[in-house]
């Protein structure tokens, strides 16, 4: 039963009768194709979070379709079901193979030939997860490259057969906003090159990225005119004050920042554009400037962090910092009796916090959070 004041509840209570109905009476199946496309589109979205096999294939592959994954839950082959897709739904943009996600012992045995087939008729598309499809070869990323020209978002982790030769097919995709080819047969060449070659790029994720980073550091350093780029995400761990400058000057849309080193300073160097900040072993986290630096911050993580300059919350009871902040987890692994005033306040002057984490806080007692919840509020948590 979900939560009674829950908006979505009467919706998740009328969607479960009906995903009953369905798996228990084909002729309501059938009926199912009238209903409008927004309602059959979220069917299918439930129906795949529950693992319902045998969907039927002329319910949900219509012409409308945009989004499909999941894709050994339907009643067809799986050739045929690609044959279908490709035919019907021209205006598909979301698809998904990842069989990752498959129960054990279910493989999704897709030849090559079918995919490149099913990639010349869907031109529209614009997000493809291939993740652990252990037949992608080069030849299907030439295809994509040609015939997936408003593609954003690509993941093909453990394509184990892609080399740099077929990464480089997909330099023609100058719209992809986000690739993800960890564990695959790319060098550090190759994914250098593919980075340099996509002006959109805001997400990219791979094995090779400390080598990436240590190009990207030499060409930091070598050219005289200064080159940014449009990375709002990275897989880089900061551990000293030198990568720090590289990766905020390079990246001025940085969005999401780990830092991993008790001598990294951050009195300098973090972008405005962040909403995801992650500090370990940072020896002083100086919390006035992280608020006044990072007004746009949603995410908060300080694991074995000393705060710093926390008597700034106390000037004016009517202030409040972080306030777009959403998540906050605090991890203590030395606990001292200023370490732990210091969050207090930190704590009780976060008004907008939907999601608290706290680990390994052995002087946090229960009077303590009963103070916590009594000065907080936390209206929203």
């Amino acid at each position: 039963m979900p939560y009674l004041k829950s908006p979505l509840s009467l919706d998740e209570l009328s969607t479960n009768i009906v995903i009953n109905l369905i798996m228990n009476c084909e002729q309501v199946q059938r009926q199912l194709r009238n209903l409008p496309v927004t309602l059959i589109q979220h069917l299918y979205q439930r129906l795949c979070q529950l693992k319902r096999a045998n969907l039927y294939s002329n319910i949900f592959i219509r012409r409308e379709t945009k989004s499909i994954r999941d894709l050994n839950l339907f009643d067809l082959p799986m050739e045929p079901l690609l044959d279908k897709i490709g035919q019907v739904c021209k205006n598909l943009t979301d698809l998904s193979f990842n069989p990752y996600k498959l129960p054990r012992g279910v493989v999704l045995d897709i030849p090559p030939a079918s995919m490149i087939k099913l990639l010349d008729r869907v031109p529209q598309l614009r997000s493809l997860d291939l993740c652990h499809y252990k037949q992608c070869t080069n030849e299907v990323l030439a295809e994509i490259g040609r015939k997936c020209p408003q593609l954003r978002v690509l993941s093909i982790v453990f394509c184990v057969n892609v080399t740099d030769v077929g990464l480089r097919s997909l330099s023609y995709c100058k719209k992809l906003e986000s690739l993800n080819f960890a564990m695959t047969n790319v060098t550090a060449e190759g994914a250098f090159y593919i980075f340099k070659q996509l002006p959109s790029l805001k997400v990219f994720k791979t094995s090779l990225w400390d080598d990436v980073f240590q190009m990207l550091r030499e060409e930091f350093y070598s050219n005289t005119t200064l080159q940014t780029y449009s990375i709002v995400e990275t897989c880089e761990r900061v551990g000293n004050n030198d990568d720090l400058t590289i990766l905020t000057t390079i990246f001025p849309n940085l969005c999401s920042l780990t830092v991993w080193n008790s001598n990294v300073v951050l009195k300098r160097n973090l972008t405005q554009q962040l909403t995801n900040l992650r500090l370990y072993y940072v020896g002083l986290a100086d919390i006035e400037f992280i608020d006044h630096q990072c007004p746009a911050l949603k995410s908060l993580s300080l694991d074995s962090c000393d705060i710093s300059n926390t008597p700034y919350l106390q000037e004016s009871a009517e202030y409040f910092p972080f306030m777009n902040l959403e998540e906050l987890s605090i991890l203590c692994r030395n606990d001292t009796d200023i370490v732990v005033n210091e969050f207090l306040l930190l704590l009780v002057k976060c008004k907008n916090l939907k999601r608290l984490r706290l680990s390994c806080c052995q002087l946090f007692t229960d009077n303590l959070i009963t103070d916590i919840v009594r000065l907080n509020g936390f209206e929203n948590l």
